[in-house]
């Protein structure tokens, strides 16, 4: 594994006392509306999204991140996916839903497929303990009459719930898109699309990338990313002080004194505390570094925090066999 010599951060631990329960059944509905529900179903679906998709799609009950790439074996988009019987589902980003959709459509061809977007008439809400949801473990769908429940990672002791369907309560979508970052799962908009390969997101340490399916847009890039040569960018958890303005995803990171920014924002958000959480995708050899600046070489300092879950060492992959 790789392991990096950083500061501990209180920053998670700080804050998540402050984050709203969701107990409270008389709550008005608050919808996350930065994100986007495509239903893909039909017989043809699942055999459709595997052709597509950097994952086959899980088996029912099961949850997933997955990656959409283009012939470039760059990022399109990226989000959560679950099945149920014929249809399957994609979370991605509003931002990109409607393009989206349109590019899978293309692919289409003679296979018993439709696509559309459901976000209207299945609003997505985030729950953090939920005293209403059922036991759940994490990457888990569990469908109770006409609501699915999703459950994502803890942060902390938070058990943090996507509930799709009818509904009360749910927090607001600043504090999901924090808890998000928390969680260090990145989510592609349309400034950060065709950026990123999958491994720079860390996306095959989530679980979003099986290297043993059959061919996705852009694989062979995406496998040899993976097997020639060593992965010399990743990304990582960092902060701002709360002084700071919260940066736009695709806002260049940078090294006082190098000609060329270093590094990109992925995502960012204004924490509890004022503190701004953001994913930055940088060299590993800078993973360390207390000097690196945002949006310019005198910008807000940049301070790198550790991600919660560990990155596999690519110097050691072997190729699995087919």
């Amino acid at each position: 594994m790789i392991t990096v010599a950083l500061p501990p951060s209180a920053t998670a631990t700080r804050t998540l006392a402050t984050l709203p329960m969701n107990k409270t059944p008389t709550l008005a509905l608050q919808t996350l509306d930065h994100l986007s529900l495509l239903i893909v179903s039909g017989p043809d679906a699942r055999t459709f999204l595997n052709s597509q998709l950097t994952r086959n799609v899980p088996t029912d009950a099961t949850a997933s991140l997955y990656g959409y790439c283009s012939p470039k074996g760059r990022l399109l988009a990226d989000g959560v996916l679950w099945a149920h019987g014929d249809a399957v589902s994609l979370v991605l980003a509003r931002d990109l839903a409607a393009a989206i959709a349109k590019r899978l459509r293309m692919y289409v061809l003679r296979a018993k497929v439709t696509i559309e977007d459901v976000s209207a008439s299945q609003p997505l809400a985030g729950l953090v303990d939920p005293a209403s949801a059922p036991a759940m473990e994490s990457w888990t769908a569990q469908h109770i009459d006409a609501v699915t429940w999703v459950r994502y990672p803890d942060v902390g002791t938070r058990r943090r719930y996507l509930r799709i369907g009818a509904g009360e309560g749910g927090i607001e979508a600043t504090t999901w898109r924090w808890l998000d970052l928390q969680a260090g799962l990145p989510r592609i908009e349309v400034a950060t699309q065709d950026r990123f390969v999958p491994q720079m997101l860390n996306l095959e340490a989530l679980g979003a990338v099986d290297f043993r399916k059959g061919c996705f847009p852009g694989q062979e890039i995406v496998a040899r990313s993976q097997y020639l040569g060593k992965l010399k960018r990743r990304m990582t958890l960092a902060s701002l002080d709360a002084l700071a303005a919260v940066p736009l995803p695709g806002t260049d990171v940078w090294l006082p004194g190098e000609r060329e920014a270093s590094g990109l924002v992925v995502n960012a958000e204004r924490g509890p505390d004022g503190r701004i959480a953001l994913l930055a995708e940088l060299p590993l050899a800078l993973f360390a570094s207390t000097a690196l600046r945002v949006g310019s070489a005198d910008g807000p300092l940049l301070t790198i925090e550790p991600l919660p879950y560990d990155l596999p060492d690519n110097e050691v992959f072997v190729r699995p066999k087919l």
